[in-house]
């Protein structure tokens, strides 16, 4: 058997270096994809201290009073995490920032002059126009949905340490710019949204309390509100100062300076071992 591999050697090698040459074509083809991280904590400062003390000693009244105080800090954070997994924050987030072209259409980046080259058949970069379908007369333009696919698919990845509750934020682009660019937005953008959706609840908290305060006569159960009051008071203006108020950057977004992938000589290794074992088979079969 030995003696009929060393006969069919040629059809090996052949095969060894057609798919190898196919494989380093494909590999030299495929653009460049920088990938930039930011290392987030929670803030436990946004979370605790005297708010977070005199929630859990008032959270039941509250309940009762018919107000929500907030969220502990693990439950901001894992509401945090699940907003930015959502639909409706990244759409809302790429379209506030004009990204759908970014993400779904880009074909490559000139490192020399930081410029986006884009699928010239999809999207006119001059003119910042989505070009038509010539046989459905249908613009081109991908839907909210496909952008949000996109995103998740190709360009975003979230990683959450449950031991030490740090987590990692990463965005891969085929430019290192962008990449940098959209995890700092990113990042900022959470915080924001969080952050607005505390304003406005402790708002609505603080006209229903004092609302209720104008029928009460009690002292006992005026004092209960009064510091229901206080709380939510303390809570949007802590919301209100705070920038990073639910998580704070341990170590920033940076501007990659090498490629994260693809993996070349890895592919081309494959396709090698891919026709090498084509190869034997072939001559096995011819045994």
């Amino acid at each position: 058997m030995i003696k009929e591999l060393f006969k069919g050697k040629l059809i090996i090698i052949g095969l060894i270096l057609s798919f190898m040459t196919g494989g380093a074509l494909y590999a030299f083809l495929l653009p460049n994809i920088y990938k930039s991280e930011v290392l987030l904590a929670p803030n436990s400062n946004g979370n605790q201290g005297g708010v977070s003390g005199l929630s859990s000693q008032l959270g039941g009244l509250a309940s009762l009073a018919g107000v929500n105080i907030g969220s502990a800090e693990n439950q901001k954070t894992t509401l945090a995490i699940n907003i930015m997994k959502s639909r409706t924050f990244t759409i809302e987030f790429l379209n506030s920032y004009d990204y759908k072209a970014v993400i779904t259409s880009v074909e490559s980046w000139h490192a020399k002059d930081n410029q986006l080259i884009f699928i010239d058949d999809v999207y006119d970069d001059v003119s910042k126009n989505w070009l038509l379908d010539i046989e459905t007369g249908k613009s081109k333009e991908p839907t909210d949905l496909e952008m949000y696919e996109s995103f998740h698919d190709s360009n975003f990845a979230l990683n959450e340490d449950k031991e030490s509750g740090l987590i990692s934020l990463s965005i891969s682009h085929k430019s290192p710019y962008v990449a940098k660019t959209i995890a700092t937005e990113f990042v900022s953008a959470i915080n924001s949204k969080v952050r607005e959706m505390d304003i406005v609840e402790t708002t609505e908290n603080l006209t229903y309390l004092q609302e209720q305060l104008k029928g009460i006569e009690n002292k006992e159960l005026q004092e209960v509100l009064y510091e229901l009051i206080e709380q939510q008071m303390q809570k949007k203006m802590l919301a209100s100062s705070s920038a990073s108020y639910v998580f704070k950057t341990i170590d920033p977004a940076y501007l990659p300076e090498k490629k994260s992938s693809p993996k070349r000589f890895l592919i081309i290794f494959v396709a090698s071992m891919f026709g090498a074992a084509i190869g034997f088979a072939i001559v096995v079969l011819r045994l």
